[in-house]
């Protein structure tokens, strides 16, 4: 009766739907089939294009260790520092999620990522924070998992660019323009949760938007930003030990590409995969394709292309990153199945405390 107490009830819609086969709508059909189609133009020209046999070959001859040294380098970049970060978040907020369900969340949403929409993924993330529930304290912790993660991705991939001197100068300084404005923009959004300014200023355009929106999403934005004003509490060793986690995250997520490449007989540096790693997963987060299926093999094929690597090695390295990514989806399958099983596949609410109320 009323309004709802947190933050829209849609997405909650939407994830039920999509994760229990219920009939979707047919923009979404619309959407879904426009990006599968994409996808499969995207593969088509670079398997038309190049030779996709030396490509598989070179896949198959992998090194069956070193791709396990990968796996567990992108299990670290990606899961458990990843977890670490939010754990340690977690200080202020008033959410209470162990480490173990933590990382049974990232598990979980790699394979989501895959499987469906991102935006479904990124709901249920949501949900899974809040316990079930979607609330602001929920969306905040997202977000700040989100933005610490952009901020340290520019900023060490700027460095690493800066420090690379094989790169042809004409591509050089563009590329480094993009990487510092997103450094810039990052760090910008950063400030947000750790500036008093910041939260002030978030609070007045609420204000000013008070007469132009419904009065329940207005108090929606109000709590939203009391959740982000509350990353504020976080103390000196806490943004550092954030910090600390997350370049170690980072650079966990770039040594596994460096070892996938070696795996297959790849000859490219560390410095340069900085880079090149971070632009193609920042290019795959548009939302033009199913799971950045065709954007990843083109963009690896263009940026490699920079040192001189051929595009039968690029498309290779490119479809054994991927695999890599496929495993650790596999993992976050298993959770499910087991999730599943146990009758636990959507939370139940959390009851200790309202979050973001």
């Amino acid at each position: 009766m009323g309004q709802p107490t947190d933050m829209p009830e849609t997405p909650d819609t939407y994830v039920r739907q999509e994760t229990s086969g219920a009939q979707p709508t047919r923009w979404q059909i619309a959407i879904h089939a426009a990006k599968a189609l994409i996808a499969l133009g995207l593969l088509s020209v670079c398997f038309s294009l190049i030779d996709t046999r030396g490509a598989i070959d070179q896949i198959a001859s992998m090194d069956a260790g070193m791709f396990v040294a990968a796996l567990a380098c992108a299990l670290l970049g990606t899961i458990i520092f990843p977890a670490l970060i939010v754990r340690r978040a977690l200080a202020i907020n008033k959410l209470k999620i162990s480490l173990p369900s933590l990382i049974a969340i990232n598990l979980a949403v790699r394979f989501y990522v895959i499987a469906l929409p991102r935006i479904v993924a990124t709901a249920i993330r949501w949900s899974r924070y809040g316990g079930g529930r979607f609330s602001a304290d929920a969306f905040a912790l997202m977000a700040y998992e989100r933005v610490v993660q952009f901020a340290v991705l520019f900023l060490l991939s700027f460095l690493a660019l800066l420090m690379d001197a094989p790169l042809n100068a004409d591509w050089r300084g563009p590329l480094l323009a993009v990487l510092a404005t997103g450094s810039a923009m990052s760090l910008l959004m950063l400030a947000a949760f750790h500036m008093q300014s910041a939260r002030t200023l978030l609070a007045r355009l609420n204000q000013g938007l008070e007469r132009l929106l419904p009065t329940f999403v207005s108090k929606k934005i109000a709590r939203l930003v009391d959740a982000v004003a509350a990353f504020r509490g976080l103390t000196l060793s806490d943004i550092a030990i954030i910090a600390g986690n997350s370049a170690a995250a980072f650079i966990f997520f770039v040594l596994s590409a460096f070892l996938i490449a070696h795996a297959i007989g790849v000859e490219i540096g560390l410095l340069p995969l900085v880079w090149v790693r971070s632009a193609v997963f920042v290019i795959t987060l548009l939302p033009v394709s199913i799971a950045g299926i065709g954007l990843r093999e083109v963009s690896f094929i263009g940026f490699l292309s920079l040192y001189g690597i051929s595009e039968v090695d690029a498309l290779a390295f490119s479809l054994a990153n991927f695999s890599v990514q496929l495993t650790i989806a596999a993992m976050g399958l298993v959770i499910e199945a087991a999730r599943f099983a146990n009758g636990r596949f959507f939370p139940a609410q959390n009851t200790e405390g309202k979050a973001g109320s």
